[in-house]
């Protein structure tokens, strides 16, 4: 009996707010872990130590006609500490369009100008492989 009533209900709410409760991907990733370095490491050249800290996050956004799309922002900081010599503090960001594809939990996103991914998604987490082989893992941001 309630079944009618809230199946209905449940589904106008869910349209009405904007939220999508079919596609668990959509929203904010942040970039946790990368195999082919440290997110943060410390390096000495030449007297200074250069701390260098990467960032990343994939921003998934679903489309009125049901495809998926978004943007990865990828980028490192490089922070001099200690005597430098008055070296500034680089940045480097970069911001990618893709276009994604989804098999149940798993996604294929191909990244424009940057590499292909295949990512699979387990509750809040999801771990992805570049077309190189290296293994990228985001988590809910």
């Amino acid at each position: 009996m309630y079944r009618n009533i809230v199946l209905p209900l449940l589904a106008a709410l869910t349209l009405s707010s904007g939220c999508t409760m079919l596609e668990p991907v959509m929203g904010e990733w942040e970039l946790v872990e990368v195999s082919f370095g440290d997110m943060q490491s410390r390096e000495q050249v030449e007297g200074c130590t250069l701390v260098v800290e990467r960032f990343g996050e994939l921003d998934f956004q679903e489309l009125d006609n049901g495809e998926i799309e978004g943007q990865l922002t990828y980028g490192w900081v490089i922070e001099p500490v200690g005597d430098c010599y008055g070296l500034p503090t680089e940045e480097d960001e970069n911001v990618f369009d893709f276009e994604a594809e989804r098999d149940g939990d798993e996604y294929e996103l191909d990244v424009d100008d940057f590499y292909e991914f295949e990512c699979e998604r387990d509750g809040d987490t999801l771990e992805c492989e570049d077309d190189e082989g290296d293994e990228w893992i985001f988590e809910r941001d």
